[in-house]
């Protein structure tokens, strides 16, 4: 009725309470303890390895992950300079451009690269019995493929050209990587296990991306208004260290 009266609550935030000396050094203790880090390193495992590690593989498979990730590590970094020259090129940033011309050559690039790389690979038939010489050469191609996207910036006018020709290359590389990890993964199996080896593959190769990725963004902030050389000479060193 209008003559009660109606309480009022006002919301009043709590102070939380700092822990002690006692309890901060309790809690530091239990991360530390070797049971959390043997359950952290038993989880992490779980994640990137087989299961039954390393019983279910071969002796050199620790040593084709290595240098298998830290490939992809560096291909990522390469890829986002390759991105960088690529978007200087089709005039990114330019008063001169419009976003749809800019959108189109982008996407026709892509088109025709996708294209001309499924006509190029029927060329290519030593998927089962070269695996390591295909995926060699598959990593060769990828390398000259972002060499031509750096460069692109020498010519502007020719960027469908040049983009389309790099992402040839790309995309074949993709295929031919793609089809001899296949037959690679199998030769690592000690037993039925093949896709679990293939999905914690794909496991890895995500991280080792997105840390290449963070990598190449971290030195396209480095080198900032580095000319087209620095950045090709970047690469370089980049490339040299991916295939060798």
């Amino acid at each position: 009725t209008s003559g009660e009266n109606k309480a009022t609550y006002a919301y009043v935030p709590t102070k939380a309470t700092p822990l002690s000396r006692t309890q901060q050094a309790t809690t530091l203790q239990k991360l530390t303890s070797p049971h959390t880090k043997r359950n952290s390193l038993l989880f992490l495992k779980s994640i990137f390895l087989p299961r039954n590690y390393p019983h279910s593989v071969t002796a050199d498979y620790i040593r084709y992950i290595t240098w298998s990730n830290l490939s992809i590590l560096i291909g990522s970094a390469s890829g986002v300079l390759a991105t960088q020259s690529l978007l200087v090129a089709v005039g990114v940033g330019e008063a001169t451009s419009s976003a749809a011309a800019v959108g189109i050559n982008w996407v026709l690039k892509d088109s025709f690269g996708q294209l001309s790389a499924v006509l190029c690979t029927y060329r290519v038939q030593s998927f089962d019995s070269q695996p390591k010489k295909a995926n060699f050469m598959s990593a060769i191609a990828l390398e000259a493929s972002t060499l031509i996207e750096i460069l692109t910036p020498l010519f502007p006018a020719y960027f469908l050209l040049l983009a389309s020709c790099g992402n040839v290359g790309k995309c074949v590389s993709s295929m031919c990587s793609s089809a001899t990890r296949a037959a690679i993964n199998k030769s690592l199996c000690e037993g039925d296990n093949l896709g679990d080896i293939t999905y914690k593959g794909v496991t890895q190769a995500m991280v080792s991306s997105i840390l290449g990725t963070l990598m190449g963004c971290g030195l396209s902030l480095l080198l900032g208004g580095s000319s087209l050389w620095t950045v090709a000479t970047m690469f370089g060193m980049l490339s040299i260290s991916r295939l060798f």
